[in-house]
């Protein structure tokens, strides 16, 4: 499932908004739709404790783009796994993209992100 392409799953969270043809520099939707996305994907391959991930980040009018209101993650965990495995790590790796938002827009700019 490719969310950041538009897919929309009938049991699993999506967004219906599209990344193409949104300004890379400043439309939060595209920003924080590609940018979760990105997010959700590195939690799955870095912890193998997480068989699913998803991430929401929300902005608030008036908030720089760099200051998401809230973010939120989901993960489905392997069998035998418990959330305390992997809950320290799923939120540093949350800081750690968000505390890169400018360098996520500069790659956007230059195009070194696929957007459908």
């Amino acid at each position: 499932m490719t969310v950041r392409c538009g897919v929309i799953s009938l049991n699993r969270p999506s967004s219906n908004g599209a990344g193409a043809g949104k300004n890379p520099a400043s439309h939060v939707g595209k920003i924080y739709n590609l940018l979760s996305y990105q997010i959700a994907n590195r939690v799955y391959r870095e912890l193998d404790a997480v068989e699913e991930a998803y991430v929401w980040l929300c902005s608030q009018i008036g908030r720089p783009i760099e200051l998401p209101w809230f973010s939120s993650a989901q993960v489905v965990l392997a069998q035998d796994a418990v959330l305390p495995d992997v809950e320290s790590r799923a939120r540093a790796i949350i800081q750690e993209e968000i505390a890169a938002i400018p360098k996520f827009i500069k790659r956007l700019l230059r195009g070194e992100l696929p957007v459908c």
